[in-house]
């Protein structure tokens, strides 16, 4: 089964959704008494929306495989998806009744709660078993979670520190401060006293950005995931975040996941992103199951949140707030200077005026910034070798681009950032 499920896994982690989902029914069907193919397929069906086939999958998964924790878990997230909240919390509660050593039912069952806007039964849920699985990842998230959902604003930042204390380099921390960072945010915009009195750890708020380095350190011993946390994506869509994940790099940034014309970049850049972040150019769309938000005259990105897991106008807002919180994160970094930001062109080639309109945007409004723009190499031997037509701009080459996540030249990618960091590091500027 091993070679199958592998198989299977290749198309997911692809996020070939079809493929995986055609791969995996074929494993459940030469496998029917393994729960782990029932649970891919249904991830995939899921991620395609295909929540009525995904129900049926369940079903048949439970009558083969009764009491089993991961069909049982798996029954309680579809009914979630469904947006059958009731009979998600009850089968989380059965979960826990039949499984009691397993921290899923407790850290899940609190999701479902706050998704059903239970804030203070999920609480209840999670501090009652606090003693029991203080030392596990995900019950620890949903804790702090849900003080962030309850509004405590003052528990959520405590909680959300020890998160990081205990937990620095695991993926979902960073999107988890973030999102309670946005929330925050707009509490004190609202004025609300709990919001205004925190007092914040120090550092949290910087989770996302390296400390500066030096040029005394040499830059090729940085870590993969430190080296990444160096640079910051501008765009154009999804390749150079999928490297920086690659690497086990999550920075908060606004542009990262976005679709976004160099002409839009420079107009942004040179307006130092004005009317970002407010309600009057704040969108959202759907597309396959997921919102994409923006803003209506230059960008729309990812927000990874599934169109059945948040209504739209709660959405609408929540966009609107995190694009405010992390325009005004962007901005500082460029003023800063101690980051590296990189765009490329996606599907077509980026032409010399497309290059000099934004490196002349960035060069006149963020001097103390340094661009890393990146082409498809024009030859073979071109590949990974880095130029610098001008101070604070670095061009490189890839072997090839725009291919998708199975194709992304990692180790090219990890060069060229290596070689420009290097450089960055023992020539920049003293600052103007």
């Amino acid at each position: 089964m091993a070679i199958s499920q592998e198989y299977g896994r290749a198309a997911y982690t692809a996020r070939d959704w079809p493929e995986a989902a055609r791969r995996f029914t074929e494993t459940v069907d030469t496998f029917p008494r393994q729960a782990q193919p029932y649970v891919m397929l249904v991830n995939a069906l899921l991620a395609m929306k295909q929540v009525a086939t995904a129900q049926t999958v369940v079903a048949q998964a439970a009558a083969r495989l009764a009491g089993n924790p991961a069909i049982l878990g798996m029954q309680a997230r579809v009914a979630q998806a469904a947006l059958d909240l009731p009979r998600a919390i009850a089968l989380w509660q059965q979960f826990r009744t039949e499984f009691p050593a397993l921290p899923e039912g407790y850290a899940a069952g609190a999701q479902v709660l706050r998704a059903a806007r239970r804030h203070d039964e999920a609480e209840a849920l999670l501090e009652s078993n606090w003693e029991a699985f203080r030392d596990h990842a995900g019950f620890l998230f949903q804790r702090a979670a849900t003080a962030t959902g309850r509004g405590a604003w003052q528990q959520a930042f405590d909680r959300w520190n020890e998160v990081l204390r205990r937990f620095p380099d695991t993926a979902f921390v960073d999107r988890g401060i973030g999102d309670m960072l946005a929330l925050w945010h707009h509490a004190c915009e609202e004025r609300e006293p709990d919001a205004l009195a925190v007092v914040v750890p120090e550092g949290l708020a910087r989770r996302a950005v390296i400390a500066p380095e030096t040029p005394q350190r040499i830059a090729g011993t940085l870590s993969d995931r430190d080296l990444m946390m160096c640079f910051d994506g501008l765009g154009d869509r999804c390749e150079f975040g999928l490297v920086q994940r690659h690497f086990g790099a999550e920075p908060l940034s606004l542009l990262r996941w976005s679709v976004i014309s160099p002409a839009s970049l420079a107009a942004l850049l040179n307006t130092r992103f004005e009317g970002v972040g407010t309600p009057d150019n704040a969108t959202i769309e759907e597309n396959l199951g997921e919102y994409f938000a923006g803003d209506k005259r230059y960008f729309k990105m990812h927000t990874f949140v599934r169109v059945h897991d948040m209504p739209p106008e709660r959405m609408l807002a929540t966009a609107t707030t995190r694009m405010r919180f992390l325009k005004n994160k962007l901005l500082e970094d460029l003023d800063a200077g101690e980051k590296i930001f990189v765009y490329k062109r996606h599907g077509s080639v980026m032409t010399a005026a497309e290059q000099e309109l934004v490196a002349r945007a960035m060069r006149m409004n963020y001097p103390r910034a340094s661009l890393l723009i990146v082409h498809k190499a024009d030859d073979p031997g071109q590949a990974g070798t880095v130029e610098m037509p001008d101070p604070g701009l670095y061009v490189g080459y890839l072997d090839r681009i725009d291919l998708g996540r199975a194709q992304i030249s990692y180790d090219v990618w990890n060069g060229i950032c290596r070689a420009v960091h290097a450089h960055w590091l023992a020539h920049r500027a003293a600052p103007p």
